[in-house]
């Protein structure tokens, strides 16, 4: 089966698709693991921290410095800057993601799924290597059982056909 893919994913799309490359261990181990959203949970603790590092600086000028107050904003600085850093990287990539879209074509097979994308590259994953197919909010991912291995995503206006071919070739990996 061969599906053209002419449109580029939603924001949303790429964003689990990050999420889900930063939890891809814990998918290995639970199947059914509930995502979380790391770029939201990463913009709190920027938020909390910062505000709580402004309290605290704001408390020491009042009522004076002491050693560990030194120590104590030293720490929560680094906390937030690598808060701030964190949440840098995940949009770089997500952003690389967005910007690599384009034109591609996802082909199921007997022996694997391989999606091409024009004029650029392949990724093909046989059967065996692959641990599970799994629906999330945005998309549908083919999971490769290797941490080497590439996922393979495509959003979710493609789920119908995905899922029947894989109802009717059977393959012997897991659909969730």
């Amino acid at each position: 089966m061969k599906i053209e893919i002419k449109e580029k994913g939603s924001e949303a799309f790429y964003k689990e698709i990050v999420n889900i490359s930063g939890q891809y261990r814990y998918l290995i181990k639970n199947h059914n693991y509930k995502l979380k959203d790391y770029f939201k949970q990463f913009k709190t603790l920027l938020i909390a921290g910062s505000i709580v590092l402004a309290l605290l600086i704001l408390m020491c000028v009042f009522w004076g410095f002491r050693t560990i107050d030194y120590v104590a904003i030293c720490f929560l600085g680094l906390a937030v800057i690598l808060c701030l850093a964190y949440i840098r990287l995940l949009n770089k990539y997500k952003n690389s993601l967005m910007d690599d879209a384009g034109e591609s074509t996802l082909e199921m097979d007997e022996e694997g799924v391989e999606l091409s994308k024009k004029d650029t590259q392949t990724i093909k994953n046989t059967w065996n290597n692959i641990e599970f197919v799994r629906l999330f909010d945005e998309c549908l991912c083919f999971v490769p059982k290797s941490k080497t291995g590439i996922m393979i995503c495509v959003t979710k206006e493609f789920v119908k056909q995905i899922k029947d071919w894989l109802k009717e070739n059977k393959p012997q990996i897991e659909v969730l």
